[in-house]
C-alpha cells in the first residue's frame, strides 16, 4: 500500500466537522458557539494556540458547525492576502463576496454602496481612513512663507473638502455595512455574523498591525464579530518590530481585543497514537512482520510513541515526523533492530533539533549533546520514569561509539563516561536508586545490545544510520519539519 509523500490534510465534512477530530476540541467549539451565540458585536474575539497546535484545523471545524448552527461565516486568511498593500481592501472583499455567495437576500443597492465606498476610501488611502474611523482629525500642513496668501487658502480647502470626502465614505460604508450586518442577524435569529480571520500572525508586521486597525476601527459595527487566529505571543513580536523592541505590545494589543480564548491543549497520547495511526506504520509493521522478529516492532510500537507522548514538540511537528517516518519505513531494504532503532533515533532527533540531527550525520556531535536534544523537551521525572528513554539513551550512545572509533580519549562519549564514573563509585552495593538501576540498565544495553529482545545491536549501527538518514534527507531535504 503507498503512502503520500506529504501528510494527508484532515478531511472536515461540512455535516459531521469533528468527525475526524484528532485533538478532541468538538467541546471546546460548543462553548465558544454558545459564547459567540450570546455576542451581538461590534467584538473581537482571540483564539490563541501556539504555532503548529492545530488553530487551522479547529477553525475549519468550527466554521462549519457554526454553519450547521445558522451563522453567518466568512472566512479571511490572512496570510493569503499579505501581497496585497491595504488589508482594508482585501478584507471588505472578500466580506463582500461572502455575504454575497451566501445566499441571503440583502438589498443589493446597499452591497453595492458597500463596495463603491471601498473604492471610495481605497482612493483616499488606508492610514488617513483609519484614523479618521479612530476620531483623530489630521492636522492641516502649513506652507512656506514664500508661497502666496491666495495659493495656501486654496490648498486648505481642497485639503479640507477630502477630508470631508474620506469622513463621509467611511460613515456610509460603516452605515451599509450595518445594514447589511442587521440583515443578516434577522435572518438568523439574532446571531452575528462571523468573521474568522487565520494566520494574521504570520504576516508582515506592518500588514498585521494595520489589519487589526482596520478590523477594530473601520469594520466595528453592529452584529459583526471578528474571531482571529493567532499566536499571541509573534502577534506581539511583530508590534515591537513596528515600534520597538521597548514598546509595550501586549498592553497595545489589547486596545484591538476584546475576548481572549486560550485554545485548550489536546490529549498528548491521544494526538501522539493517531499520528502514528495516520502514518500507517502499523499496518505496515504488520505487512513486514517476520516470524520470530516480533520484538523488533516493539522499537516501533513502544520506544517511538512513548517518548513523542512525554515531549512538548507540537501538534503539526509531531504529524510531520511519523508521517517521514512511514515514508521512509517503506523504502528500507531490510527490517532489523539496528535499522529500526535507528530510524527512531533519525525521526527523533530530526523534531526536536534539526541542527543536531545533521551534526550526527557529520559525525561531530556527542552523546550527551544527542541525548540532550531530546530530552531537554521532556520533564526530568518524565525521561526517568518512562522505561523506554533508556532504549534511546543506548542506541544513542552505541551510535556514537561506533562513529568515533579510533578517536582519542573518546571525546564524544561523554555521557557513557558519567554514567560509567556512576556505577563505578557503586562497586558492589546493591542498594541502588531507581536512577542509578536506570543507569545500569542503558550502560547494560550498550555493552551488549540487549534492549529489546534478543540479538542486540551487534552490527555497525553508524552504517544502518546513514542508510537511514540518507532517505530522510532525501525526503525532506536539509531542513527536515521545520
Amino acid at each position: 500500500m503507498s503512502i503520500p509523500i506529504r501528510p494527508r490534510d484532515i478531511e472536515v465534512p461540512e455535516n459531521d466537522p469533528f468527525k475526524n477530530d484528532l485533538l478532541d476540541r468538538k467541546k471546546t467549539a460548543q462553548v465558544l458557539t454558545e459564547v459567540l451565540r450570546s455576542f451581538d458585536g461590534p467584538g473581537v474575539v482571540a483564539l490563541d494556540a501556539p504555532w503548529g497546535a492545530g488553530k487551522t484545523t479547529f477553525l475549519e471545524m468550527w466554521k462549519w458547525h457554526l454553519r450547521t448552527s445558522e451563522f453567518a461565516v466568512i472566512e479571511f486568511n490572512a496570510w493569503k492576502t499579505d501581497f496585497a498593500e491595504d488589508p482594508f481592501l482585501a478584507l471588505s472583499t472578500e466580506l463582500h463576496a461572502g455575504i454575497t455567495s451566501s445566499g441571503i437576500d440583502v438589498p443589493r443597492k446597499v452591497m453595492h454602496r458597500i463596495k463603491e465606498t471601498t473604492q471610495q476610501i481605497v482612493k483616499h488611502g488606508l492610514r488617513e481612513a483609519v484614523r479618521l474611523a479612530a476620531g483623530s482629525v489630521p492636522v492641516v500642513g502649513g506652507v512656506a512663507g514664500t508661497v502666496a496668501e491666495s495659493a495656501f487658502a486654496s490648498l486648505a480647502e481642497a485639503r479640507v473638502s477630502s477630508y470631508t470626502e474620506r469622513k463621509e465614505a467611511i460613515r456610509s460604508f460603516q452605515e451599509s455595512l450595518c445594514q447589511v450586518a442587521r440583515t443578516v442577524s434577522e435572518k438568523a435569529d439574532g446571531r452575528p455574523i462571523v468573521v474568522i480571520v487565520d494566520e494574521l500572525d504570520r504576516c508582515r508586521p506592518t500588514y498585521a498591525v494595520e489589519f487589526l486597525e482596520v478590523a477594530k476601527h473601520i469594520f466595528s459595527v453592529n452584529h459583526v464579530v471578528f474571531v482571529l487566529g493567532i499566536n499571541r505571543e509573534q502577534i506581539t513580536h511583530s508590534i515591537c518590530a513596528l515600534y520597538g523592541s521597548d514598546f509595550d505590545a501586549d498592553v497595545y494589543l489589547r486596545r484591538f481585543i476584546d475576548v481572549s480564548v486560550r485554545l485548550p491543549e489536546s490529549d498528548r497520547r491521544s494526538l501522539v497514537n493517531a499520528a502514528i495511526n495516520a502514518s500507517e506504520i502499523p499496518d505496515w509493521a504488520n505487512r513486514r512482520q517476520n516470524a520470530g522478529r516480533s520484538d523488533h516492532l516493539a522499537i516501533l510500537g513502544s520506544t517511538l510513541p512513548n517518548i513523542l507522548c512525554i515531549s512538548d514538540i507540537d501538534a503539526r511537528t509531531t504529524l510531520s515526523a511519523t508521517h517521514a517516518l512511514g515514508v521512509v519505513l517503506r523504502t528500507l531494504p531490510m527490517l532489523h533492530r539496528s535499522i529500526l532503532s535507528m530510524s527512531v533515533v533519525a525521526v527523533l532527533l530530526i523534531a526536536h533539533d534539526a541542527k543536531i540531527y545533521r551534526r550526527l550525520c557529520r559525525g561531530t556531535v556527542s552523546d550527551t549533546e544527542a541525548i540532550d536534544a531530546v530530552r531537554m523537551h521532556c520533564q526530568r521525572t518524565d525521561w526517568v520514569r518512562t522505561y523506554e528513554t533508556r532504549y534511546f539513551e543506548a542506541y544513542v550512545i552505541r551510535l556514537v561509539k561506533d562513529q568515533s572509533e579510533g578517536e582519542e580519549s573518546g571525546a564524544r562519549l561523554s555521557q557513557l563516561r558519567d554514567y560509567t564514573a556512576m556505577l563505578a563509585d557503586l562497586k558492589d552495593d546493591v542498594r541502588r536508586t531507581d536512577e542509578q538501576k536506570r543507569v545500569q540498565d542503558i550502560v547494560n544495553y550498550v555493552e551488549d545490545g540487549g534492549a529489546q529482545g534478543e540479538g542486540g545491536l551487534t552490527t555497525r549501527i553508524s552504517t544502518d544510520f546513514a542508510v537511514v538518514a540518507a532517505r530522510f534527507d532525501l525526503l525532506s531535504g536539509s531542513a527536515p519539519f521545520e
